[in-house]
């Protein structure tokens, strides 16, 4: 199964959809097998949800938009990101 294919489950219609598509891409797609929930990479950085999810609104942290105020993230490039900000010393 491709991205292609599975991302037209991701919706608001289908809340295990993410979980399922983690799952899947952790399995049979390794590379993006650092693809993450906003609840899993809030989890993984010690964040907020809100706060991840403005961040990605904005445009200030690499995402994946799949339905209404959802994301998929890549950890590698949100810590990449965040790292970069920490040490230009950017408060947001």
């Amino acid at each position: 199964m491709t991205f292609d294919e599975i991302t037209p489950e991701i919706s608001p219609e289908h809340p295990h959809a993410i979980d399922r598509f983690e799952s899947m891409i952790a399995t049979r797609q390794p590379v993006f097998s650092k693809v993450m929930s906003v609840q899993r990479l809030g989890r993984e950085l010690r964040v907020s949800q809100t706060w991840l999810i403005a961040e990605a609104d904005a445009g200030r942290i690499p995402a994946i938009p799949c339905g209404a105020k959802n994301y998929l993230f890549n950890l590698k490039a949100v810590e990449k990101v965040l790292a970069d900000r920490a040490a230009k010393g950017e408060a947001k």
